[in-house]
């Protein structure tokens, strides 16, 4: 169903192969065992957890943020104490996140 390729995501659909660059997922936000992935232009819902997704992405690309919430962290523009920013949009970052969220962008130049 899902499987990575250098620097995309490929999902498997009943007539074709999906691939999205890593570069254009801005951030992938869960509903239950579905999630909505946010690209650039457009998003994707799929039907599977974002635990399952997360052991998918790499590690050097995104970082989850909340129990809901997985982002692109090289598009993380400000970290605030409860929430980070990308472009217009704002996340939460879930309290259990938050100690792991400073550690993994304290290197990124925001």
């Amino acid at each position: 169903m899902i499987s990575t390729a250098e620097k995309s995501l490929i999902i498997k659909t009943n007539q074709s192969n999906l691939s999205i660059s890593f570069d254009d997922i801005r951030y992938i936000r869960s509903f239950g065992n579905y999630v909505k992935i946010h690209c650039k232009k457009e998003f994707i819902l799929m039907q599977v957890t974002t635990k399952f997704l997360e052991d998918y992405l790499p590690k050097e690309y995104f970082i989850r943020v909340h129990k809901s919430f997985i982002v692109n962290k090289w598009l993380i523009e400000q970290v605030n104490p409860a929430s980070l920013r990308l472009g217009e949009i704002e996340i939460p970052i879930g309290k259990t996140f938050i100690r792991y969220v400073r550690e993994k962008t304290a290197s990124l130049s925001m």
